[in-house]
């Protein structure tokens, strides 16, 4: 995974970063599956607010119509 995100906290306080994840997906039966997805995000801040890593990991459950 590889992407962009932009992000507004603390109200006024713009910031934008590159990214990069990985990722695996089981399939459960051909409707359902689960993933757990990690990203990693080095974020730059507008003006003097400081730059920062965004991190997260994720669980999800898909479903398939």
């Amino acid at each position: 995974l590889v992407g962009i995100k932009a992000t507004d906290y603390e109200g006024n306080q713009n910031a934008i970063g590159l990214g990069y994840g990985i990722g695996v997906e089981y399939a459960l039966c051909p409707k359902t599956a689960i993933a757990l997805e990690y990203k990693n995000y080095d974020m730059t801040a507008e003006s003097n607010a400081p730059d920062y890593k965004h991190e997260g990991v994720g669980v999800k459950a898909k479903f398939f119509f």
